[in-house]
């Protein structure tokens, strides 16, 4: 599945969860034990179950995010510190985006986190061919 399609998974069937793009960026990338794998250059669930908000045609609004927000501790299980040699273009932009984001001025990092980021940095930038 691109990213694009399951951004939109992610916001229509889990909307409590999922306020907005980053906060699907922060759990995709961020949370290890996120039940997300990576496959042919994409992260999938492999055990995808349509959500009781989509078997019910339920809709909610998100709350609105803390700011500055507290993202998830980075470690070395976080999705983003395995982007795959194969990844897909997408999927590479949607990683970029959330270190982006996380590094910006909403969020508050560890120096862990930062560190965690800036290896990350460096694999994109290889994928790349920089």
């Amino acid at each position: 599945m691109n990213y694009a399609d399951t951004l939109a998974d992610c916001l229509k069937n889990y909307p409590i969860v999922f306020g907005d793009e980053y906060d699907v960026l922060e759990h995709l990338f961020f949370v290890n034990g996120n039940g997300y794998e990576w496959n042919d250059g994409c992260l999938i669930d492999p055990y995808p179950e349509p959500s009781l908000v989509a078997q019910l045609g339920l809709e909610f609004v998100a709350d609105a995010r803390e700011v500055p927000h507290r993202i998830y501790r980075i470690c070395k299980y976080a999705k983003i510190l395995s982007l795959p040699d194969d990844i897909q273009p997408d999927w590479l932009a949607a990683a970029e985006r959330a270190i982006d984001w996380a590094e910006g001025p909403e969020c508050l990092l560890t120096d862990d986190d930062r560190h965690h980021l800036a290896i990350a940095r460096q694999r994109i930038a290889a994928l790349k061919g920089i």
